[in-house]
């Protein structure tokens, strides 16, 4: 595999946007009664919420969890969409456990005045987990659910399409927590930046997009291209894998995309990948990190490509590349960028780095730069 990188915090200044706020969960009687629940444990049912055919939708002033505390909802076996949404006014602090018991049902939650996940934050869904400060969320038959406005929602009983960002958005930051989700499922994150710190996140077979929005106005849809986002997106000290045997996707989309002692992984198996690892942005910098896809049997790895409107920075031991390690081929590794400089660091594509029995050939490497590139210190 590649040599292997520690994943050593690489300390950067951020503005972290988290007021402290009392325990609580209030529903603000706009989907079901107005209700302050009781704790630790919060029951959240689905008549406490508004049904419309499959979607289930809830409406809370206030979602916040301490340490040791869960929000448990559920509801019928025949529901696809559990919708929450936050409406007053300020972000919500999660450092306890969110729970869904619906075993058909993906997972939505916006609050488009922030959210935080703290260290003691644990995820456990059934399906799909799609997590948003955007303003509000929008259906297949052209309806939306306001968090900003909520007076001006639609209940309908259309599938979720996309997040629309009306104004700019606040963060999302993710401190640590854990996120359980079943094979094959999606998760998006999207915010106005996006701030992963020491966590841990695993999607076998999954699909992971991260977006970071920026100032302007713009729908992201809940699948397929991402928009280019103008926003922050750091990941730092953290592991992400979207591995599976045929090979999940990870897609990134921001302005100033940092990924700082950070590992980014797609590792493929008998199958050939579908997906891989693509990141957009206007500046990118991969220090003491790793962005890789690797084949570990005969299936082909995921290519990895990357699309930076202004500088590129793989620098001091990073690696951005694919491998095989046996019979199938190496991924496609695809770089377009404004400036370029590999200071200690690897773009790359090979076989068999330590695994000598490998028989698959490396991928084809493009590298494209528009203005300045630099190569020093063996990169």
């Amino acid at each position: 595999m590649f040599p292997k990188i520690a994943l050593v915090p690489v300390w950067v200044m951020t503005l972290l946007v988290s007021v402290p706020l009392a325990a609580e969960i209030v529903t603000d009687g706009s989907a079901g009664a107005a209700a302050t629940l009781n704790g630790p444990n919060f029951a959240i049912p689905q008549n406490l919420g508004t049904t419309v055919g499959n979607n289930l939708f809830h409406s809370f002033t206030s979602f916040n969890l301490e340490q040791n505390q869960t929000a448990t909802f559920s509801g019928a076996d025949s529901l696809r969409n559990v919708i929450s949404r936050v409406t007053g006014g300020n972000a919500s602090n999660i450092d306890g456990a969110i729970i869904s018991q619906l075993p058909n049902a993906d997972f939505y939650f916006i609050n488009p005045y922030g959210i935080i996940f703290g260290p003691h934050s644990t995820v456990d869904v059934k399906g799909g987990f799609h997590v948003s400060t955007a303003q509000q969320l929008v259906f297949d038959d052209g309806n939306s659910y306001n968090a900003a406005m909520p007076a001006g929602s639609s209940f309908t009983a259309a599938a979720p399409k996309a997040f629309g960002f009306l104004t700019p958005a606040q963060p999302i930051q993710l401190n640590t927590g854990q996120l359980h989700v079943p094979t094959g499922a999606s998760v998006n994150l999207a915010g106005g930046s996006i701030t992963i710190n020491n966590a841990v996140l695993a999607l076998p077979q999954g699909n992971l997009r991260i977006y970071a929005q920026g100032n302007s106005a713009t729908t992201v849809p809940i699948s397929g291209t991402l928009p280019s986002g103008d926003g922050n997106i750091t990941i730092q000290a953290s592991s992400i894998s979207v591995s599976s045997n045929s090979g999940g996707n990870l897609a990134l989309s921001g302005g100033n995309v940092n990924i700082l002692g950070a590992a980014l992984t797609n590792d493929n198996g008998t199958v050939d990948a579908a997906g891989g690892i693509s990141i957009q942005a206007n500046k990118l910098i991969v220090n003491q990190g790793m962005v890789a896809t690797t084949a570990y049997a005969q299936g082909k790895a995921g290519d990895v490509i990357v699309h930076v409107s202004g500088d590129m920075q793989v620098i001091n031991g990073s690696i951005l590349g694919s491998e095989t390690k046996a019979k199938g081929q190496a991924g496609n590794v695809t770089v377009h960028a404004g400036a370029l400089t590999i200071n200690g660091g690897y773009i790359t594509s090979q076989s068999g780095y330590d695994a000598p029995t490998a028989t698959g050939n490396a991928g084809a490497i493009s590298i494209v730069v528009t203005g300045a590139m630099q190569i020093l210190n063996g990169g």
